[in-house]
């Protein structure tokens, strides 16, 4: 117990335990009848209340009950109000930079695969494909900043393609956002914010990867910073050799690729008005190589894919106490250009192959415009309307008429009370016009009740309505020659869903071993389920056909004991799926353990993680239209790192082991073919073996302002 007097000043020295490691914050302030004051860390922050009796002479303390977990602001619930995620009426999950440099992820791909209800799916030539709850890619829409990103292949977008050397965090909504983001937005949405603005008025990282021979990476960052303006420009390059678990000579089972990337970010605040450009380019080249032509070996076939994406955005905002609105007008291009090659083994020489199939380009380009008005003047009421409007063109070869686009223009709107203590619910609608196909009217409802004052225990809950429209490539693809015969469908409907979700969050505070608890349900019905099926003979083509309903759960937490934290999950999807009058039923398992421990008196610290992945379900087609269920076996996987600091924190480390189970490929197993007997097995590809991997950021704006001061 101390003693405090009103209006006296003081410092409190605050030590907290958050994802591993230890922080240290100093508040000082004036003490009033009632005070807060907040350490703000890069994971977490903490609000300690001090509640003082009206004698100034009287006791303060700091009560337990009243410490409230604050994350970060969220802003991937298409609300115009960014709120803090405890607050928010969604469930939000994040991942930090932080603990992003903590794994040596390098992509979107090997981040977000540690996470519960989360598959993902690899493909020699297509990457990595994402499924949330049972639900696929198609299903899950990625933003970058709030910027819907395009060019998916076989409904995906290749997340191996989404580089992470500038994200300030990630943020993941399950469940259908449709009513805010539109269509692909029916199993969930994924938010990359990046960094923007920089930490100081010069600003300099260099980030080296290297890994086990094969990653060969390098990024960097350079940022100004003055009165009202600042701008950032950031790029690099990574580069795989390729790999496969046997030598096959010529052939690797993962391709060799080379990828550049780039970005620009320019904010400026004239007089509260905000301005934003911002700007990417990736582009990445992958070889195929061929095995040698028999009889002399002195030739084989190459394909080669080069895969370019642009993106670039303006948003103008203004945000007051209880009013906002913001306008962006976004453009983004995708181009995937394959081709194949005759290569002579000898002198080194490539000659295109003259048939026209071997040659193909793909371009796909979207313009999004979106403005949106917000405000909380009236008393426990909040309201937002807002207008989405996106034209998406595609061109190629294997499209009807070689040149299709489809306009989206919707309006949407919503309503937020708060009236009741601890209840907060909000309504939203969304009406769409498409000029290619029918899109339903999207009503959504959700609700948070928090039990008590200090927000340790709630619950979440929500229905909504979801869709997925048809894409360019399924409404009008045509891939027609002597070995395919491949055609869109022009009648395509909407696939739409309901979907329930329900959470709950509690916090647990001890002496010495403060947790947090949180476990979900959710609930999707899809019907109209796009797919493609044998049409007549050997003709395919996309159609609406069965219905899909997957629902489940999970349970984690996290346990603090001194400079330990431990976090354990489970979860549970099972998907049901009718074709033809058939059903088929699936259960998929998913285990998590997390476990970090901040070594005592020092800048390192040690971090392991390890994920079970249960026998995952699939589907595949037979000749004559009929489907069988398939599933590829169980798994386990785990990575060990350890992270440090020197220079005065101004180079951080990480080294570690990634897979160290040594988990190459995968056997699946075709159940219920033709007379009920299994049919063959085949193996799909999981990972790369065993690797070890070192990378560092060099922070080094300070030293070379210095340095350039003295010159």
């Amino acid at each position: 117990m101390m003693r405090l007097n009103r209006k006296n000043i003081i410092q409190i020295l605050v030590q907290i335990p958050c994802m591993g490691c230890w922080c240290v914050a100093i508040a000082t302030t004036t003490i009033d009848k009632t005070h807060y004051f907040r350490c703000k860390t890069s994971f977490i922050t903490i609000t300690r209340v001090l509640q003082l009796e009206s004698d100034s002479t009287k006791s303060g303390h700091i009560a337990k009950d009243s410490i409230a977990l604050q994350e970060v602001i969220c802003t991937s619930t298409g609300v115009a109000i960014p709120t803090t995620i405890q607050k928010s009426v969604f469930s939000v999950k994040t991942i930090h930079a932080g603990q992003i440099e903590q794994s040596g992820a390098q992509n979107l791909g090997d981040v977000i695969k540690n996470s519960l209800n989360i598959g993902i799916q690899q493909d020699g030539i297509l990457g990595a494909g994402i499924s949330i709850m049972g639900l696929s890619g198609e299903n899950v829409k990625i933003l970058m900043d709030g910027i819907p990103m395009i060019g998916r292949q076989n409904g995906n977008i290749d997340l191996s393609q989404i580089p992470l050397h500038n994200v300030e965090r990630i943020e993941r909504v399950e469940g259908p956002l449709s009513t805010a983001y539109g269509t692909n937005a029916l199993a969930g949405v994924i938010n990359i914010i990046t960094k923007k603005i920089p930490t100081q008025p010069f600003d300099f990282q260099l980030k080296p990867y290297i890994e086990a021979g094969r990653h060969y990476n390098i990024a960097s960052t350079i940022g100004f910073r003055k009165q009202n303006q600042n701008i950032q420009i950031s790029g690099g390059r990574n580069f795989f050799k390729g790999w496969s678990p046997v030598d096959a000579g010529r052939v690797q089972s993962w391709k060799p690729k080379i990828f550049y990337f780039g970005d620009l970010h320019y904010n400026a605040d004239f007089n509260g008005v905000q301005i934003g450009y911002s700007a990417n380019y990736t582009d990445e080249y992958m070889l195929n190589r061929g095995l040698p032509l028999l009889p002399y070996n002195e030739q084989a076939f190459d394909d080669t894919y080069r895969t370019i994406r642009y993106g670039s955005a303006l948003i103008v905002q203004e945000k007051k106490k209880t009013t906002c609105w913001n306008v962006q007008v976004a453009y983004n291009a995708y181009k995937r250009q394959k081709n194949t090659y005759l290569k002579d083994l000898t002198t080194l020489n490539y000659t295109k192959t003259a048939n026209e199939g071997d040659q193909d380009t793909t371009r796909f380009d979207l313009i999004n415009l979106r403005g949106v008005w917000a405000t909380t003047e009236i008393r426990n009421w909040g309201f937002e309307v807002g207008t989405d409007i996106n034209v998406e063109q595609g061109a190629g070869r294997r499209l009807k008429d070689r040149d299709r686009n489809i306009g989206d223009y919707a309006a949407f709107g919503s309503a937020e009370w708060d009236g009741v203590h601890g209840l907060k619910v909000r309504s939203s609608l969304r009406y769409a016009y498409n000029t290619s196909y029918n899109a339903p009217i999207l009503p959504a409802i959700a609700l948070k009740y928090v039990f008590d004052e200090s927000s340790r225990y709630m619950i979440r809950g929500s229905w909504a309505k979801g869709f997925r429209a048809p894409s360019l490539k399924e409404l009008y693809f045509y891939f027609v020659d002597v070995n395919h015969n491949i055609r869109g469908n022009e009648n395509l409907k909407s696939e739409t869903s309901n979907s329930f979700n329900l959470s709950f969050f509690g916090q647990i505070f001890t002496k010495d071993m403060p947790s947090i608890i949180e476990s979900s349900f959710f609930c999707n019905r899809i019907e109209n389920l796009i797919t493609l099926a044998a049409i007549s003979g050997s003709e395919y083509g996309y159609v609406n056909i069965g219905r899909l309903t997957t629902l489940g759960g999970n349970v984690s937490g996290k346990i603090t004991f001194k400079a330990v934290e431990i976090q354990p999950g489970w979860g549970l999807t099972r998907s049901m799926q009718d074709f033809n009058g058939k059903s088929y039923v699936a259960n998929a398992q998913q285990g998590l353990l997390g476990v970090h421990y901040s070594i005592p008196k020092t800048e390192y610290s040690l971090h392991l993680l390890y994920k079970y992945s249960g026998k995952q379900p699939g589907y595949v087609k037979s000749e004559n239209g009929d489907v069988n269920p398939t599933f590829m076996g169980s798994y386990q996987m785990a990575d060990v790192t350890l992270n440090g600091k020197s220079w005065s924190k101004q180079w951080r480390w990480t080294a570690g082991i990634k897979n160290i189970f040594d988990v190459k490929n995968i056997q699946s197993q075709l159940v219920g073919g033709s007379g009920g007997h299994s049919g063959a097995t085949s193996s799909s590809p999981v990972g790369t073996g065993r690797t070890f991997f070192v990378s560092s950021v060099f922070e080094l704006g300070n030293q070379l302002r210095k340095g350039f001061s003295r010159t």
